[in-house]
């Protein structure tokens, strides 16, 4: 995989993920955003859903967009089903 080691964006029992969890979301998103500028296909997906939906930092559609196009642009399914909606 390019970019690097994997970034677990699965939910926990509460449905949350990695970056959700917590009401400090900082160090989280700031991992997510290393590994998305990394070129990690799962951690751009996730770049894209902290802008769509407003966590930790101002919402940006445009923003998340450009996230999900590059993780869609690497097969990820999850991501080109998030463009679907946009």
């Amino acid at each position: 995989m390019r970019g690097g080691k994997s970034i677990d964006i699965s939910a926990d029992a509460s449905g949350q993920n990695a970056v959700e969890q917590g009401a400090d979301h900082t160090p989280n998103l700031t991992q997510v955003m290393v590994e998305a500028e990394a070129g990690n296909k799962e951690a751009q997906y996730q770049a894209g859903n902290t802008y769509a939906k407003v966590r930790g930092v101002a919402k940006d559609d445009i923003e998340a967009a450009g996230w999900w196009r590059r993780a869609a642009d690497q097969a990820f399914a999850p991501a080109q089903n998030a463009l679907s909606y946009v």
